[in-house]
């Protein structure tokens, strides 16, 4: 009978992996609950993978034939810098452009728990619909292209600023890349 040893061991990882059993849930007060998972959001977290040179950084995002397109870059930089990064000459003369219509217009980048919440200035609101989409799918598309950052959630000073999405649909909650693939290049 050497089944029965067997049978008593599975029984024994079984039942010592599992959690506790209560007789009825516990609640907890929300101040016990960690920091940020009460909040409520209604946008999706898209985790992105960064395509970099060796050696370099994250791509930028630029607009090309009414798209935006991912352009690898082969140098760092913070995230602030990468969003008012401008197209080189040659990218310029391939039809990259940016669709920010100051590269300032982006004040201050703030990364925390896989959201970059992002300042701009007022200047984005003069910007007619096309091309403010145009402007914050460049900027969504760049900072998600930054490891650990699935998405973006904009500002005005100290307001939360609603955004067009891909569809031109209006939120102040954060956004994904997931939002804009309507205004996205094509692999």
């Amino acid at each position: 009978m050497r089944r029965a040893p067997l049978w008593c061991a599975l029984a024994a990882v079984l039942t010592a992996c599992g959690v506790p059993a209560e007789g009825a849930p516990r609640f907890r007060d929300e101040a016990d609950v960690p920091f940020g998972l009460l909040e409520r959001t209604t946008a999706t977290t898209t985790t992105t993978t960064a395509a970099t040179e060796p050696g370099g950084g994250p791509p930028v995002c630029l607009l090309s034939d009414e798209v935006i397109r991912t352009v690898p870059r082969g140098t760092a930089g913070s995230l602030l810098e990468r969003l008012r990064e401008v197209p080189t000459e040659e990218e310029e003369a391939a039809g990259l452009r940016t669709a920010l219509p100051d590269p300032e217009i982006v004040a201050s980048v703030v990364m925390r728990g896989g959201v970059a919440q992002v300042e701009l200035r007022d200047d984005l609101l003069d910007l007619a619909g096309r091309l403010q989409r145009f402007a914050i799918a460049q900027v969504v598309c760049t900072a998600t292209a930054t490891p650990g950052i699935g998405q973006v959630r904009f500002r005005l000073g100290d307001t939360s600023l609603p955004v067009p999405r891909g569809d031109g649909t209006l939120t102040d909650v954060a956004v994904a890349l997931d939002d804009y693939a309507s205004l996205l290049a094509t692999p």
